[in-house]
């Protein structure tokens, strides 16, 4: 009877590191581009959802708001979508990247 691994010289390969920055530009950079899509991605759900809700509200006024609202927030979002990236610029200001 045998114990695996008692007394063996295996070692692991070293691990390959993919997605290493080389600066500080490089990380803001993909910060915009990850802010941009997830705004714009969050504003077209809502307006999806806002319009939905307004097609099959059925004449009731209460749902009816309810998917106004929701399309007067996507707009918001396409908004902060649209300046996430001056925002990005202005920290790339400030840190002097």
């Amino acid at each position: 009877m045998t114990v695996l691994g008692a007394g063996s010289a295996v070692q692991a390969a070293p691990a390959e590191v993919l997605a290493l920055a080389k600066s500080l530009d490089e990380v803001l950079s993909n910060l915009q581009l990850w802010l941009l899509g997830i705004f714009a991605g969050l504003a077209t759900l809502f307006l999806i959802v806002g319009g939905g809700r307004c097609i099959v509200s059925g004449g009731d006024p209460g749902e009816y708001a309810k998917g106004k609202l929701a399309m007067k927030c996507a707009g918001l979002g396409y908004v902060v979508a649209l300046v996430a990236p001056l925002v990005v610029e202005v920290l790339k200001k400030i840190v002097g990247a």
